[in-house]
């Protein structure tokens, strides 16, 4: 078919048109879109943008979608609230997708992008509740993420400091915080979000400083948007940060830890190491030996001790005092047993 034909031109015109129209409350204007065209390769003017947008809500298709805002010039055009457009429509393999997104990854997104998606999820929903590809339900409710351990219930954030703190990492500004009971706020550059189950943290620098600092979303009483872009860490990389250990929080350097398993605790290791480079040595009597580098954490302190009497630090000796430090102290708490 020629580049110039109708289908080639204005279809895919109407095409980007439509993709660049906000739901309401956003509204963007003919010289909006115009701008939008523009930049993806489209030639085209305003009073063709203007014409399309008044073909489009004179559609019946179209038509009960579109919201155009007269009350002031320029015009504002948006979706309704609740129209449901979907380009291209929803399949077997969006709808599970979808669901996915809303059932683990949504209260990772900022309330504007949640609730511009909600029309999209409703609809994921009743696909599903409509089709059963091969009579079976589908993918998305035969997975789940359960993680290992006792769960613990979230901690409240405000929804007011939800909303601000999402706001600002979305939109890369700077963020006034009230942290704990400090009376006066820290200025921060919020550089990423870590969501750890039942706690959230916004990682962000203070004033003038380059290293990052863990900010826990329930602890934050009251944010203030700021207005002023905030500051990019050249060096930051959330992959990187999340690798360094800084989440499990680091209170020494990276050691050669040498531990001792009972009674078969260590076994799970072979199939779902500690570490890539891990050693593990099968002695008598079910015992494992494991050696391995890691970074001293708290973390690393509470999963050794989550395993009670079946397990015995060898290495390094101040790892193992501070261990039999507290092993001490809890035996003298049952004293009395």
């Amino acid at each position: 078919m020629p580049r110039d034909a109708n289908i080639s031109n204005k279809a895919f015109r109407l095409i980007s048109l439509l993709r660049a129209i906000p739901r309401e409350p956003q509204q963007v204007t003919s010289r909006d879109l115009l701008g939008r065209l523009a930049s993806e390769g489209h030639d085209i003017d305003k009073r063709t943008v203007e014409r399309y947008l008044s073909e489009l809500a004179a559609s019946e298709e179209f038509g009960g979608l579109l919201k155009c805002n007269e009350r002031s010039k320029p015009y504002g055009w948006s979706f309704r609230r609740d129209a449901e457009l979907s380009l291209p429509g929803m399949d077997a393999a969006m709808a599970v997708t979808w669901d996915l997104v809303d059932r683990y990854l949504s209260t990772l997104l900022p309330d504007a992008a949640r609730a511009r998606l909600e029309p999209t999820f409703s609809a994921a929903q009743r696909w599903l509740k409509k089709h059963q590809p091969g009579g079976q339900p589908a993918w998305s409710r035969k997975v789940a993420f359960a993680p290992r351990g006792l769960q613990l219930l979230p901690a409240e954030v405000q929804p007011a400091v939800l909303e601000i703190v999402y706001t600002a990492l979305y939109q890369g500004d700077q963020l006034d915080v009230w942290y704990k009971d400090k009376a006066s706020p820290y200025r921060v550059h919020p550089q990423a979000l870590v969501d750890r189950g039942p706690v959230r943290y916004l990682v962000a620098p203070v004033g003038d400083h380059e290293n990052p600092v863990l900010f826990a979303l329930h602890r934050i009483k009251k944010a203030h948007p700021v207005d002023s872009r905030a500051r990019v860490l050249p060096d930051f990389d959330l992959a990187e940060y999340i690798q360094g250990k800084h989440l499990e929080f680091p209170v020494g350097p990276e050691i050669t830890l040498k531990v001792r398993f009972f009674n078969g605790a260590g076994h799970h290791l072979m199939e779902t190491p500690l570490t890539v480079d891990q050693k593990l040595v099968e002695e008598a009597d079910g015992q494992v030996l494991l050696t391995t580098r890691v970074q001293e954490t708290q973390e690393l302190y509470w999963w050794i001790q989550g395993f009670g009497a079946n397990v015995e630090v060898l290495a390094p000796k101040a790892v193992r005092r501070q261990l039999a430090a507290d092993l001490r102290e809890a035996v003298a708490r049952y004293a009395d047993c």
